[in-house]
């Protein structure tokens, strides 16, 4: 509840989530996302604790050609 509710709410609520949306969305558009060849991991099992969470790991960006 980073933005509170009820009566108090925050009044920018709205225009934060879609910024941060198109900001992702504009992220996926320009890049390729692919593991790092060179930290591959075959253990993909998560982290168990409080919550489920993934186990630390590495990406490379690639710049999309056909833009």
């Amino acid at each position: 509840m980073t933005f509170a509710v009820g009566k108090r709410q925050c009044l920018g609520d709205n225009l934060a989530k879609d910024t941060l949306l198109l900001f992702v969305a504009s992220i996926f558009h320009k890049f390729k996302i692919e593991p790092d060849p060179h930290h591959l991991k075959a253990d993909m099992e998560p982290e168990i604790g409080i919550v489920l969470k993934p186990k630390p790991f590495k990406v490379v960006l690639k710049v999309r050609a056909n833009l």
